[in-house]
């Protein structure tokens, strides 16, 4: 698939019903991983965490937040 508008892919795993563990590979140029990790709060709020650019560390930035389904 496209991820961050590069071609890449990437795994989703889950543990339990709340935690969803997903890594994602893409821009083959520069070999650049994304990690990601959410908990579900309720039925359409989780709180994310997302480290991009996991392996590249002069470009690597971390997010914490609230996301929320419409």
């Amino acid at each position: 698939g496209a991820i961050d508008s590069k071609p890449g892919i990437g795994l989703d795993a889950y543990a339990g019903d709340k935690w969803k563990f997903s890594v994602d590979a893409y821009d083959m140029n520069h070999a650049t991983m994304k990690l990601r990790a959410q908990y579900q709060v309720t039925s359409d709020t989780y709180i994310v965490g997302q480290m991009n650019a996991l392996n590249r560390r002069d470009d690597r930035a971390s997010y914490i937040g609230i996301r929320h389904t419409f």
